[in-house]
Order: structure tokens, then sequence, then C-alpha cells
């Protein structure tokens, strides 16, 4: 159930542009403009390269109620994190959730409880606390953020296991809950024993720099 995030557009020629100081150019010779330039660019391009994306990814979750255990999985996990300024985003389309017990506990789920008429994603997105830096042991972070599920955004820290795979590509892995009374997900009383209060969400990523 579980991340929403904002995609950061590119950077562009205009943006560019505009951090060169014109000031200076009518004294310099044409050549010298060119690599002034080029150099902006090269120092855009680079910076882009840098931000590490989701190549693939898994989120799982469990309620595990006293009458009826409720799993689903999803692939459809895309993450963004810009490991310089420690800040990163997660957003998973809801009706992306597979492998439920029966097709009809499938449907219960998107509509009487996520209302994905709604609320079509979830996301997470904040700060990373800790040293993300290239390493070859398990890094030991923490997630601080915001999460959005069916419509309701609060606040959490969550603890995150890294591993870089090489200088470009990092793993990422985290179990945590999420109780559905904090972003106002209703149970019917007539099925509370069928439905955990709190599910368990197992999340693992894959990021590749580009």
């Amino acid at each position: 159930m579980l991340f929403y995030v904002a995609w950061r557009s590119g950077i562009t020629l205009e943006n560019t542009f505009n951090q060169i100081t014109f000031t200076f150019l009518p004294v310099l010779a044409p050549i010298k403009y060119f690599f002034l330039i080029a150099s902006a660019l090269l120092s855009a391009q680079l910076s882009a390269q840098d931000m590490l994306r989701s190549v693939s990814g898994k989120v799982h979750f469990v309620s595990d109620a006293p009458l009826e255990l409720i799993e689903a999985e999803t692939e459809s996990v895309r993450a963004l994190i810009d490991p310089d300024k420690l800040e990163f985003a997660v957003t998973i389309p809801i009706e992306s959730f597979m492998g439920f017990n029966s097709p009809l506990q499938q449907q219960h789920f998107y509509e009487n409880y996520m209302e994905t008429d709604k609320f079509l994603s979830a996301s997470f997105a904040g700060k990373i606390l800790g040293d993300l830096s290239y390493s070859t042991d398990t890094l030991s972070l923490t997630a601080k953020g915001k999460m959005a599920i069916h419509g309701k955004e609060v606040s959490r820290i969550i603890p995150v296991k890294g591993l870089w795979l090489s200088e470009e590509t990092l793993v990422i892995y985290s179990r945590f809950s999420i109780r559905l009374d904090d972003h106002n997900i209703d149970i019917p009383r007539v099925v509370y024993q069928k439905i955990a209060e709190e599910i368990r969400v197992n999340f693992e990523c894959v990021l590749r720099a580009e």
C-alpha cells in the first residue's frame, strides 16, 4: 500500500544558461564563450547523472487478522534518490498490487478500503539521514518524510538498509508497519476480525545512477 512521489524535471538549457554570468562575456574571445558555455552544460549533465533512479523494486504487505490472512505485492515501484541533497521520493500505483487470495478479496481491497477511484497512488518522500557514500559495507540509514496513503499524509521515520552493488548501483530495503487509522482507512465492524489494524510491509528497490 504505499508511496507516491513527485518526479523532478530535468535541467533545461534555459536554466543552465541563466546560471552563467554574462557580465564578462564582452571581453572574452568567441572561443572562450564556447568553453564557458560547454563547462556549464557539462556540469549540468554530470549533476543529472548523479541521480539514482529505480530499475526494479518490490513491495509486499501482510494483514494478519484473527480470521483472515491478506497479502499482496507489487513490482511497480518508482523511486528517485538525490545522493548530494540526501533526498528521496517513492511512488506506487495502488492497483498494481496482486496476489490476493481471491478476486473478491482484491476487489474489496481496491474499492472498499483503498478507494482507488479517488486515490490512485501512494507516496513517501523526504530526507535520508546517514552516510550514503559508496562503501562495501551495509549502510544503516533512516528515511524521514511524509507518507501519503488513501489521501492522508503523515510524518514517518523508517529504518532503511542499503548496499552498494557497484559505484553506480544501490540496493535499499526496509521493513516497517502501517496503521490503517493513521490514513483514515476504516474497517467495517462486520469484518474487523478479518483485517489487521496494523499492516506489515517489506520494501526493496534497486537504483542506478543516471
